[in-house]
């Protein structure tokens, strides 16, 4: 009886009501500076535009990833902050040193949110994605 009661739960999950999927539409520095010019492969919910702000349309838990190829032009340490509200976050920073031609840098955030709050990711430190589709940053509502 526990089993059948787990799978009949199981197909009862709704997809997320919030989500949204976009990757780099151009390689280019960013020097503390909010990463922008996204291409939007998928929006539900209305949460998200091409100048790198996803706004909460609706308080609750929410998932963030990003992951791609990176190089730096000052050759060191090159990270990302999330940003909330405007503000770094102080925390979940995503970090690399660069030794030379691209490498990947992922991160991943899940935090509560109030209705109107805002996430960025911010480039510091001349970091520079690749702007050839290879990485995603998506977030949803869990």
């Amino acid at each position: 009886m526990g089993i059948q009661r787990v799978k009949e739960e199981m197909h009862q999950v709704q997809p997320p009501v919030v989500i949204f999927v976009a990757s780099h539409g151009t390689s280019r520095t960013y020097g503390n500076e909010v990463m922008n010019q996204w291409v939007i492969r998928l929006h539900k919910g209305d949460c998200f535009n091409e100048n790198g702000t996803f706004t909460t349309p609706r308080e609750g838990i929410y998932q963030f990833d990003y992951h791609n190829n990176h190089t730096d032009a000052d050759s060191g340490a090159q990270y990302i902050d999330w940003y909330l509200n405007g503000a770094a976050l102080g925390y979940g920073r995503i970090y690399n040193t660069h030794v030379g031609g691209w490498s990947n840098m992922s991160g991943h955030l899940i935090i509560e949110l109030s209705q109107g709050d805002t996430i960025q990711l911010v480039g510091q430190a001349n970091i520079n994605p690749d702007g050839s589709a290879y990485g995603l940053w998506s977030g949803y509502l869990m």
